[in-house]
């Protein structure tokens, strides 16, 4: 808006923009103004109480000159910090924008719109912060004037005109812009060049624009770099902290890339440490540091994706909410569009060959040059939902037919529709842009990648300590300040071992090979792997033990070589010498007490499994009690969906078995099923009482009212329509071992043709073990 208005320089009409400062915003607010508008809104009158308690509870003291004055009580305003003043305010807010409101409706005030398609913008407020679009008229000026005298007299509010700023077009005449000054009483002055903490327009330097989120980051490390931290936690404060601060800015622009490359730069001397003015040595490079944990990595954000996916998620906003007002999107529009993919409903508006409907990224084509009659993805599905394999296999070869039964259908009632496939819940999150834009540039897994990241995963999730997890990670990249690394950068004229002497000192000598570590490993348990391992490098050793130890063991390998490392630098910088004994026996004692300490931390939950309802005591008489299930065959594309009905004494008196041709996710086969069995029930009128699932997420589904556009979404949409029918139903998760009647009803659909229907006279499926 700041920029339109700055570069309109033709046009009969100019526009204004004000920026707006209340005095004293949130002292002013007067309770029953704020009571009218609640009203107004159709709060709950029990709701409308409660707030106003909150506000006339406050009782207030003053220290004068050491004397403490008498109480004194409040009759108006909103306590600063209180979580619930911003909200409150807001309300407030909504007598200007209906002051401004009835003015144009009178006909003598008007916002801007900066496209002819765009719709017209004449405020923005944010708690206190207000901004006033409007045309440079003088009727424009008359009326704004008349709506802040009418939102001062109702609420109390203040405007402080001397703090307040106005911005005109270059086309609006001097005779307007001076009308607008001595009206308003704003003086003319510069306009403010921020408006909620980042810059509202630039001048022919972006540098200069945001360098004072550079200012900010230097002034925090500048502080803790006199501090001491360990490297786990100079990583919380960079992740917690440094890399929140440029976020908001992120999320509204692209930071040009120098400010980010600056930003980084710090957060690399800080991470590494300094002596004085001078760095200490950078082990890795930090774009290495940025990959994700499971990649190698330490999770840093990458600052220049991780603003590409903030303002991802803002064209997302675009993309889902046409209405919404949002700006600077363009530079994300390539990275939205690479993680865009069809969402299969009916098939009717998705193009088989030109649109993106699959997750495997290969190119779809007709086998033999044959194209069938429709374009649409709907021609290759069954009247009843599922993919109609015949068809699939006359005009797809065998792999993509392989990819295309892996697609959901929501199904004949459910449209199609555009979803982000990094998500789960196809929506896209900063997390997962953040995931494909720092991830779209490395080379394609193979067999050994895959392993490298199966090892990782299991080497984060580790119950050792963030600093121990830290060594480890620097163990396996060599990156350890040994004598020959140090003698490498030319800090130590000799890169011999200080113990040995005549060997070089490499991360797998200090840890491994030296004299001192051997002594330790002879009294370790873990002696016999350290003998079949002895002679190989620590990176080798680390990822062997992945294979060859059991968890605990494997936590006990990194706290050893962690344990050798600490022993080494006492003895070496401090003089302080401890035999292997002490060492092993410290180790030990060490992984006790921090694994006691992490079991104090656990809350402790009670599990809603121990006490699942039963057939037998939770079902009326008269009622009963519905079962699902699902059993996938992956290696023919086929599901079967199956359910039991039993009555109020527990005995099985009715079942379902479906087959059909699909290759989805297991969750969504048992939402398929759930959904069957709800509409078979419905349809032979069976009273439900209540409903099992041996599905966790699809029972947290059903009862969750959070946002989704997944296909599981659709079916769950479906389920609690149908338990409409049930109203006295409810949805509930049971063990495998209490679901078995159903579970054999799903997999005995895997043999049949056609489904099957049965009351009172059972397959013999159903009882087989």
């Amino acid at each position: 808006m700041i920029h339109a208005i700055n570069h309109r320089k033709t046009g009969k009409i100019g526009w204004v923009g004000i920026k707006l400062d209340m005095e004293k915003a949130f002292d002013r607010v007067e309770w029953n103004f704020l009571s009218t508008i609640l009203n107004h809104l159709n709060f709950p009158s029990r709701i409308i109480t409660l707030i106003h308690q909150c506000l006339s509870s406050v009782s207030i003291k003053f220290s004068i000159n050491g004397n403490i004055s008498k109480e004194i009580l409040p009759t108006r305003g909103l306590r600063q910090g209180d979580p619930l003043s911003p909200y409150l305010f807001l309300l407030c807010s909504e007598g200007l924008a209906a002051a401004l409101k009835f003015q144009k409706h009178l006909g003598n005030f008007d916002g801007i719109s900066i496209a002819r398609t765009a719709p017209a913008v004449s405020h923005l407020l944010f708690v206190d912060d207000t901004l006033i679009f409007a045309k440079a008229t003088y009727s424009s000026c008359n009326a704004l004037q008349a709506a802040l005298q009418l939102y001062n007299q109702a609420t109390g509010q203040r405007v402080n005109f001397g703090k307040s700023s106005i911005l005109f077009s270059p086309n609006t005449p001097s005779q307007i812009s001076s009308h607008f000054y001595q009206t308003l009483g704003i003086s003319n002055g510069p306009f403010m060049s921020k408006y909620l903490g980042v810059p509202q327009c630039f001048g022919r330097s972006k540098k200069n624009s945001f360098s004072f989120i550079l200012d900010r980051v230097s002034s925090n490390l500048k502080v803790w770099s006199h501090k001491f931290f360990s490297k786990a936690g100079k990583e919380v404060l960079l992740k917690s902290v440094i890399q929140a601060i440029p976020s908001y800015a992120m999320s509204c622009y692209k930071l040009p890339a120098s400010i980010c490359h600056k930003i980084e730069k710090l957060m690399a001397q800080f991470w590494w440490g300094s002596f004085g003015n001078h760095s200490k040595a950078h082990w890795k490079s930090w774009p290495s540091l940025c990959q994700s944990k499971f990649f190698g990595g330490l999770g840093f954000r990458s600052l220049i994706h991780h603003n590409q996916a903030l303002l991802a998620k803002q064209a997302w906003r675009v993309l889902t909410t046409p209405d919404s007002i949002v700006s600077q999107i363009l530079k994300a529009r390539e990275l939205l569009k690479e993680g865009l993919i069809w969402k299969v409903g009916n098939g009717q508006t998705i193009r088989t060959l030109q649109d993106s409907w699959i997750p495997d990224p290969r190119s779809l084509r007709f086998k033999n040059n044959s194209a069938p009659p429709s374009d649409k993805v709907s021609f290759f599905i069954n009247p009843n939902g599922s993919w109609d394999l015949n068809r699939l296999a006359e005009f797809f070869d065998h792999d993509l037919v392989a990819c295309i039964l892996k697609v959901p259908i929501g199904g004949p009632n459910s449209d199609d529709c555009l979803i982000w496939k990094g998500d789960p819940s196809g929506l896209l999150t900063v997390k997962s842009a953040y995931h494909l834009s720092n991830t779209s540039n490395l080379p394609p897994s193979s067999s050994n990648t895959s392993f490298y990241n199966r090892w990782w995963k299991f080497f984060w999730h580790q119950s050792i300590p963030p600093k121990v997890k830290n060594f480890g990670w620097r163990t396996f990249y060599h990156i350890l300040p040994t004598a020959f690394n140090l003698f490498r950068r030319k800090v130590v004229p000799s890169p011999s071992c200080s113990f040995c002497g005549c060997s070089l000192e490499t991360v797998t000598h200090a840890l491994l090979d030296c004299s001192r570590a051997r002594q330790v490993w002879k009294l370790s348990p873990l002696y016999h792997f350290y003998i079949l391992h002895r002679h190989s490098d620590v990176k080798d050793l680390m990822l062997s033990a992945y294979t060859d130890l059991s968890t605990d063991d494997f936590s006990l390998l990194i706290c050893t070589l962690w344990s050798i490392w600490e022993f080494r630098n006492k003895k070496l910088f401090r003089n302080t010498n401890s035999n292997a004994g002490d060492v092993v026996q410290w180790i030990s004692a060490f992984l006790s007490q921090y694994k006691e300490a992490q079991l104090k931390r656990i809350d402790m939950v009670t599990s809603h499994q121990a006490n699942v309802p039963t057939s037998a005591n939770q079902v009326k008489e008269g009622s009963y009690q519905l079962y699902t299930d699902a059993a996938i065959q992956a290696r023919n594309g086929k599901i079967g969906l199956g359910a039991v009905v039993k009555d109020w004494n527990g005995q099985v008196i009715a079942g379902l078995s479906v087959p059909m041709t699909a290759n989805i996710q297991p969750a969504l086969a048992e939402a398929w099923a759930l959904r069957l069995a709800l509409d078979w029930c419905s349809s032979v009128k069976l009273p439900l009482s209540i409903i099992f699932s041996d599905c966790q997420q699809l029972v947290g589904q059903v009862s969750s009212r959070k946002k989704d556009l997944s296909a599981m979404a659709d079916v769950v949409w479906d389920i609690r329509n149908s338990l409409s029918h049930f109203p006295n139903a409810s949805v509930t998760y049971t063990p495998r071992n209490n679901n078995i009647h159903a579970h054999q009803m799903a997999k005995g659909a895997l043999g049949l043709d056609e489904e099957l229907v049965w009351k009172n006279n059972s397959p013999s499926f159903l009882f087989v073990t």
